[in-house]
């Protein structure tokens, strides 16, 4: 398991016409394609290739652009076992704003009687003397909170690490195989779990934090 901060390509290759950029990652240690996806916030998928691939698109781009055709059109078929990552949380395989289905480890409640003579401060702006959310009546340099933390990578998938009070989840990207007759096929869930919230509903799919050992050999 290896927890990731940032996702960098080595000497990339960057197609203007189509939207992406290929390289040498070496957080991860392997080849790779950031395909350009226009949404409300611009964003990267992430997809994994190998360095004959790599050669491939420098010695033949059309023979590239068919091979990977699927993801660099971003149509229903890009979320291909190639699909990696995405550096939004909207490509991980969960209802919209699941992030937030849990309040974070910092937005734990305490009783009105822990305010003695004895509290000097805090970490949290909501035990200052100002009105809810007084800090945001201007901005600032930094955002609040953000329950997404980083990147867990295991067995080449980039797992989003979420924090929330009631624990940590490793939430898959959203793998969705398409075949001939019109199947579906999700491999990730396979392996993962889905969570629900207080009322039934489902929220995402998650690993298994405790047992991840027992699953890393199924993915692949």
């Amino acid at each position: 398991m290896l927890e990731i901060e940032k996702i960098t390509l080595k000497n990339k290759i960057v197609d203007k016409d189509n939207y992406f950029e290929i390289g040498y990652c070496e957080e991860l240690k392997i080849y790779m394609m950031h395909v350009f996806v226009s949404w409300i916030a611009s964003y990267y998928r992430y997809y994994k290739i190998d360095k004959e691939d790599y050669n491939l698109y420098k010695n033949s781009p059309q023979s590239f652009y068919k091979k990977y055709e699927n993801e660099i059109k971003q149509n229903n078929n890009a979320y291909t076992e190639k699909f990696i990552g995405s550096s939004a949380l909207r490509d991980y395989d969960g209802v919209k704003d699941f992030q937030h289905s849990y309040p974070t480890k910092n937005e734990i409640k305490q009783n009105n009687n822990v305010y003695t003579e004895n509290f000097i401060g805090s970490e949290s702006l909501r035990d200052y003397d100002g009105v809810k959310d007084f800090q945001h009546s201007y901005s600032t340099k930094n955002g609040i909170i953000n329950p997404f933390q980083n990147y867990v990578y295991i067995e080449g998938i980039l797992f989003a690490r979420i924090m929330w009070e009631i624990g940590e989840f490793l939430i898959p990207p959203f793998q969705k195989i398409i075949s001939k007759d019109g199947s579906y096929k999700f491999p990730l869930r396979e392996i993962c779990e889905l969570k629900n919230n207080s009322s039934g509903n489902p929220i995402c799919y998650y690993l298994p934090f405790d047992d991840k050992k027992k699953y890393l050999h199924k993915i692949n």
